[in-house]
């Protein structure tokens, strides 16, 4: 069999090969040892232009990026302003390796957890940290970016530091800290314009203020807001939905010197949102199956399924709301001789609530899906560093935490008949279950690097985690004749618990000045969940899924060359997973739920490419291929159509691609900007995105697949010298390509039949998007 050489590989090659080259000559530039350089005339180097040199916490301290053995896209506010990213969703379109789907699950290297059914007992296995606290529950993590200092895409299994729902990567979002001694302010104002067919216009108003408090306190307020118009239209009898997006919060940051030596950081935070818009509320025909009921039914209301369909039918209401708020603590106190305390406790809550139409038509089949959530979480971690200019660096820490969830859902409809057909019941089909999850864990960690020579160190990292997790859910399938869709009654109490030991093992050695060569292996764990209810008793055997176990090789290099003006970073890697956690939809039960696939993995390369020819020109280059596939998974659930292939009525899934993972995804940026006058100065921006096709299902139903798309941006800017000033005209998804966020298998028509039709979700990202931006700080 012939080695398939794809462009990322021989990148990869050519980088590698070309660097010995360059590392040659960048050591014969080197400087002069001190006793030649005190014989040869002093000379002044001229100043130049170099690539923006950025630091990052990747592992839990302050590091130079271009430092750290892990693979990582990083964003500077620099970069935020010039690319326009202001979410998560647009977060995707600059670090290639991250996708977005269904409810806010994100992947990296197509690993990642769907969710579909927005189960919230169930982690995701990317991790987001924001000020350096882990949001434990994917939708804590849908924020807006404003006042951000850096955002860090870590690649690959991060459970080492940040815990046990890490086992994809982390996005590390870390804000600005309140700056002593300064008072000044920044208000920013985003007005916009899309293609949607629906409401289309969006407002962003986001402000900024740092306040003295005497010389050593500081206080920081942001303030942000958001208006985003209706990306689909929605037709019908239906009275109360919001298919918009109103979004406001606050955030207050205080930061306290009590000392020289110690000093406190506090930080509260409100976030409040209304309206569906983007969420799978939203959801529209996308494709009718042979003999579809859906299509009869929608067919007076005008609703015809297509790739561009922004239309829907109900007579059910259609919103969501979405309140969090967290406060959190952060001491630090420097021991002397370099070494040093962290603790950062935390507790944080939000309250999420969802009613849909459930069937998606103008009639009472499902007329309405209710969830209600309130979830909680307290988290303590005590971090001790050693100090950093010695031959060892290193930190050991304990981390607590405690969380609950408690609500339920509730579903019910008339089957398309007038009222209930069973005596002494409320409706033909539905459901009710509630549940209340605790979660408690604990973990001891420790990693630190070993300087065998000055240039060669060793890393080793290891970590405990303890958890233990218990279940109660009630359901009641008694109100419902004729098909109740969550059953049968019950009242039951589930434990689950694991205890996993992970490690990590590593070296780096510096090739050269600014070259850096590493390799690393990586054992991670992710905890057990929960299905958040069953219909049937064959479901009770999925109640609980097992935890899933990752093993991670990668090897990298990291160069910065042509004094500081080109930077080349690849890697090349193999993840093994067991027991990934990966949802798929079960046609008998009409139920998504969640399951282990036996083995699954993910290997490929990624490359980074940053260039500074001079005072002009910024270009930014990134790709990763990825070959993501399950290796065994043979007791999938079938998709709708399928012949069962096992006994017990399950599918093969065994070969095909992990769900949400293109072969290929690509970014490139390029920017000009020069002065105008002496007073101010203009910037020129354009990029594009390229990916291939997915498939959102995991069994290669045809209908879940999409295929490649290129999205091309483009920015002009200008501001004054000292950027007191700023504004920018721009566009997002120029041509217009109806970008979707995932496609689901429609239930309605599964179950009157077995028809194959299919739902789409579309986001912000999905239509042209064109704005003006001002800026104005003080």
């Amino acid at each position: 069999m012939k080695p398939v050489i794809t462009p990322i590989a021989a990148a990869v090659q050519a980088a590698l090969l070309v660097l010995p080259s360059t590392v040659l000559a960048q050591a014969s530039n080197d400087p002069a040892p001190p006793a030649a350089a005190a014989s040869a005339p002093a000379s002044a180097e001229p100043t130049t232009v170099q690539i923006e040199a950025v630091t990052v916490t990747a592992q839990k301290r302050l590091q130079k990026g271009q430092d750290v053995p892990i693979s990582m896209t990083v964003l500077s506010p620099t970069t935020i302003e010039s690319r326009g990213v202001s979410d998560p969703l647009t977060l995707t379109q600059v670090a290639p390796t991250l996708q977005v789907g269904d409810s806010n699950s994100y992947s990296l290297r197509g690993i990642g957890t769907l969710n579909t059914a927005g189960n919230n007992l169930l982690e995701g296995a990317v991790a987001v940290a924001i000020d350096g606290v882990n949001m434990s529950r994917p939708q804590m993590g849908n924020m807006q970016f404003a006042d951000v200092e850096r955002i860090e895409v870590l690649n690959g299994p991060q459970g080492m530091l940040f815990g046990k729902n890490a086992t994809a990567g982390l996005i590390n979002v870390t804000t600005t800290r309140p700056r002593l001694g300064e008072m000044e302010g920044r208000v920013r104002l985003d007005l916009q314009h899309r293609t949607s067919g629906a409401k289309t216009n969006g407002t962003v108003a986001q402000g900024t203020l740092n306040v003295p408090v005497g010389a050593e306190a500081a206080l920081r307020i942001n303030l942000f807001g958001t208006r985003q118009g209706e990306l689909v239209t929605q037709v019908g009898p239906a009275v109360g939905s919001d298919l918009g997006e109103k979004q406001s919060g606050v955030k207050l940051k205080y930061l306290w010197n009590l000392t020289p030596d110690l000093n406190v950081y506090l930080i509260g935070d409100y976030t409040d949102r209304r309206g569906a818009a983007g969420t799978p509320m939203g959801r529209t025909r996308r494709e009718f199956g042979p003999g579809s009921l859906v299509a009869a039914l929608l067919a007076p209301s005008g609703v015809v399924a297509s790739p561009d369909n922004t239309v829907i039918a109900a007579d059910g209401t259609n919103n969501y709301n979405f309140r969090s708020k967290g406060l959190q603590a952060e001491v630090n106190y420097e021991l002397g001789g370099g070494w040093s305390l962290t603790n950062i406790l935390s507790h944080r809550t939000f309250h999420e609530f969802a009613v849909q139409d459930g069937d998606g038509v103008v009639g009472d089949f499902l007329s309405t899906i209710q969830t209600d959530f309130n979830f909680t979480q307290t988290s303590n971690e005590l971090r001790l560093l050693t100090p950093s200019d010695g031959d060892f660096e290193g930190q050991a820490g304990l981390f607590l935490f405690r969380s609950r969830t408690q609500g339920g859902v509730f579903m019910h409809g008339q089957l398309g008949l007038p009222g209930p057909v069973v005596p002494n019941t409320l409706y033909n089909i539905g459901g009710i279950a509630g549940n209340d999850l605790t979660s408690n864990s604990s973990a001891i960690f420790g990693q630190g690097t070993y300087k065998v020579t000055k240039d060669w160190q060793l890393l080793l990292g290891m970590r405990y985690t303890r958890e233990r997790d218990s279940i109660h859910l009630t359901q009641d399938a008694s109100p419902f004749g004729l098909a109740p869709l969550i059953s049968p009654t019950l009242d039951i109490t589930q434990p689950a618990s694991s205890n996993d030991f992970t490690y990590k093992l590593g070296t780096q050695y510096d090739l050269a000045r600014d070259v850096m060569a590493y390799a690393t292996y990586a054992h991670g764990a992710k905890g057990p969940g929960f299905n958040a209810s069953i219909n049937g008793p064959a479901m009770l055997p999925l109640l609980v899924i097992r935890p899933e176990k990752v093993n991670a090789i990668e090897l990298g290099i990291k160069s910065t060359l042509l004094n500081r003006k080109l930077l080349v970073n690849a890697s090349v890697f193999n993840q093994a997973y067991t027991d990934l956690q990966a949802q798929t939809f079960n046609v008998p039960l009409q139920a998504f739920i969640t399951q282990n696939a036996g083995k699954s993995r993910s290997r490929g390369a990624d490359l980074e490419v940053q260039a500074r020819p001079d005072e002009h020109w910024t270009l930014t280059a990134s790709g990763v291929w990825l070959d993501a596939k399950f290796t065994e998974f043979g007791n999938a659930q079938c998709y709708t159509g399928q012949p069962p292939q096992n006994p017990d009525g399950t599918c093969s899934a065994t070969g095909q691609r992990l769900p949400n993972s293109p072969k290929f995804t690509a970014t490139a940026s390029a920017e000009y900007q020069h002065a105008v006058g002496s007073a101010m100065k203009a910037s020129y921006g354009l990029n594009v995105y390229y990916r291939t096709g997915v498939n959102f299902g995991i069994g290669g139903d045809r209908g879940m697949a999409v295929g490649s798309e290129t999205l091309l941006g483009a920015n002009v800017a200008l501001s004054d010298a000292a950027a007191a000033w700023r504004v920018s005209l721009y566009c997002r998804n120029c041509t217009d390509k109806r970008v979707v966020m995932s496609i689901s298998p429609d239930a309605l028509d599964a179950a009157q039949g077995g028809v194959a039709s299919y739902l789409q979700q579309f986001g912000y990202n999905s239509f042209r998007t064109v704005g003006v931006t001002g800026e104005y700080r003080f």
